[in-house]
């Protein structure tokens, strides 16, 4: 029996589309783990240099030489399009035979196989409708998915309906976002519920040594920023995080924590006006006892709901706040306060604004001061408190799982409008006047006061 030449054997297996002698073990775990798979969506949670885009590259490119097919490579930015994915597409391609080898069309931004498959390379910054009207039929990768914007929306409106009629696949392959609040994480949970998911940490790298991992945790500045990159494990990064002194434990509150001044306390309604971000309301009272603001509730209108109309019934949602001490709004939309002025008799009061990070340093004080308790209830505030965090620049807040971290900014509005030094309750608070003293002095008839009073001046 004659053997064969190793780059005769390497020739042979990209003739069958099997380039899996390509992979180290921990790529192999992958590779099994996405084998298995029965539904569209296969989903990597994986550390950092764990060689997780090679591998997808290479599941797209051999879809590509097995059929006929259209593929598309998608990454958040269109900089990882030429500093990353072409690269390694280029490394891939190195012992690839040339009568099979695909052709890059750079105008086009595809590579062109003899077969006809097409493999689609998109920058979704650049081009955030790069994936529309493709009718897909091959795998689809979504790059570093933990940092695509409006993710969801992508999958659902515009990836599923683009393989409704075909097997395609899609992989999202990513290391963790800057935050939890990004719909990745959600992919990650379905992945998981579909027996379609892997998560590999920097341990599960077998090129990489105990010695090395040491080398890495000491490098990088935070724990939370090791244990995101390199654990996978889902952590706001600290250096952006909006209000870290917040703590879930020490925070928030079940239930009522109301007293028997309630009712004297001041109520406040605070509001940030949005339409393609929410309208985000927060309904607080300030416990003069405790001397901290209690957030209750919240509500929030988006999009076409946001009218005056229904911003004035949002003021008015909730018994006890229907006649607030103070109603305080953001100052961007001076009509829109005007017209709830006039029109429905309201007081509302834009927010004396300062620079921005001076007004959260005012938030992050008080929670620093625990003079803030939040009612578990208040879902969508925690949420934003946990996860929100600045852009990268650090000039405003990051847009985050559809929200622009509304309720934070309604929080800030709050905190700057707090009369928080007047005690609001009366002196006269749990006197009964049954068993207090009576000083009252029964009034006389006047004839009979002046005949007294002459008496005693009578010479």
């Amino acid at each position: 029996m004659s053997s064969i030449s190793r780059s005769q054997a390497i020739a042979l297996l990209w003739q069958r589309a099997d380039l899996s002698y390509k992979f180290h073990e921990g790529q192999r775990v992958i590779d099994k783990a996405y084998s298995q798979v029965q539904n569209k969506l296969f989903v990597g949670n994986c550390s950092r240099r764990f060689g997780k885009t090679y591998w997808a590259l290479i599941k797209v490119i051999e879809t590509a030489l097995r059929k006929k097919c259209k593929s598309i490579v998608a990454t958040a930015y269109q900089t990882d399009l030429v500093e990353i994915i072409l690269p390694l597409v280029e490394e891939i391609l190195a012992d690839c035979p040339e009568d099979i080898r695909p052709k890059f069309n750079k105008q086009r931004s595809l590579y062109q196989l003899k077969n006809g498959s097409t493999i689609k390379l998109v920058g979704l910054d650049k081009k955030p409708n790069g994936l529309r009207g493709n009718k897909l039929d091959g795998t689809i990768l979504l790059d570093e998915a933990g940092f695509i914007s409006n993710l969801d929306k992508i999958y659902s409106s515009v990836i599923v309906p683009a393989t409704m009629y075909s097997d395609a696949k899609v992989i999202m392959i990513s290391t963790q976002p800057t935050s939890p609040d990004h719909e990745f994480k959600k992919f990650c949970d379905k992945a998981q519920l579909e027996n379609a998911y892997v998560k590999l940490t920097i341990f599960d790298n077998p090129r990489v040594s105990a010695e090395m991992i040491e080398t890495y945790r000491k490098e990088c500045l935070t724990e939370s920023d090791f244990n995101r990159e390199y654990l996978c494990k889902f952590e706001v990064d600290e250096s952006l995080h909006i209000i870290p002194e917040f703590n879930f434990d020490k925070h928030t509150f079940e239930g009522s924590s109301r007293d028997e001044f309630f009712k004297y306390y001041r109520k406040y309604i605070s509001f940030d006006i949005g339409v393609i971000d929410p309208t985000a309301f927060i309904y607080a009272y300030y416990d003069y006892s405790k001397q901290k603001l209690i957030l209750e509730c919240e509500s929030e209108l988006q999009g076409k709901d946001v009218t005056t109309e229904a911003i004035n019934s949002n003021l008015e949602m909730f018994k006890d706040y229907d006649k607030p001490f103070k109603i305080i709004a953001d100052n961007n939309n001076k009509i829109l306060i005007q017209d709830l002025n006039q029109a429905y008799q309201k007081n509302v009061i834009p927010v004396s604004k300062d620079e921005l990070h001076a007004m959260i340093s005012e938030l992050r004080f008080s929670f620093k001061q625990d003079k803030i308790l939040i009612s578990k209830e208040c879902k969508s505030i925690i949420s934003q408190l946990q996860n929100g965090i600045w852009n990268k620049s650090k000039t405003e807040f990051a847009r985050q799982n559809k929200h622009h971290n509304d309720f934070i900014a309604a929080l800030v509005y709050l905190v700057r409008g707090l009369a928080e030094y007047e005690n609001p309750v009366p002196i006269s608070h749990g006197i009964d006047p049954r068993n207090s003293f009576n000083y009252h002095i029964p009034a006389q008839p006047q004839s009979q006061s002046i005949t007294e009073l002459s008496k005693l001046f009578k010479i």
